[in-house]
């Protein structure tokens, strides 16, 4: 399983052989919005060449469910475009990402060539991995909170427990 994305462990990832970065990772990891992101990327004055080969539109699905754009950045696209953000923060996470990118493209080398097919797989599941523990702790907490309603409720009616009815299993609480 992927470790938790913090500033020594960026979110770079093999897309065929090629370590890349999503736009929306490095908004929320630099703690910018995402909306600014995207705009400095369509303000950076490279070549169409370089646009191309270094940000490849993608989308992504956001929190309430909706296709939004996106960037797949290459490691060369990210330096171009964070290199004009400063500051100690920015310098940090520029040496994280750059070391990270570096890292997976040496490790990806020491594969066999069988292996490299299959990388993009597994960097999905790995996100697909990471949502679902994400979706399992909301559903914990929505847990908690009903627990925490059902008690209100069993003290607001003299503290009498509920009890299982006997046909389906459901709650039965005394009025």
């Amino acid at each position: 399983m992927q470790n938790l994305v913090t500033i020594e462990n960026p979110a770079v990832e093999l897309v065929n052989g090629k370590a890349v970065v999503l736009s929306q990772v490095i908004a929320s990891h630099f703690g910018k919005s995402h909306y600014n992101v995207l705009r400095d990327i369509q303000a950076l004055e490279c070549s169409s060449e370089f646009r191309e080969l270094n940000f490849e539109g993608t989308d992504y699905v956001d929190k309430q469910g909706k296709n939004r754009p996106s960037f797949s950045i290459t490691r060369d696209g990210f330096v171009f475009l964070v290199m004009g953000w400063t500051g100690p923060k920015a310098a940090r996470f520029k040496e994280a990402y750059i070391r990270r990118f570096n890292e997976l493209e040496a490790a990806n080398k020491l594969l066999p060539d069988e292996s490299k097919i299959k990388t993009r797989d597994l960097a999905l599941m790995a996100r697909h991995a990471s949502e679902l523990v994400n979706m399992q702790r909301r559903v914990i907490r929505l847990q908690s909170s009903l627990i925490r309603v059902r008690s209100m409720e069993v003290r607001r009616l003299g503290g009498v427990p509920a009890k299982p009815a006997a046909a389906n299993g459901q709650m039965v609480l005394p009025l």
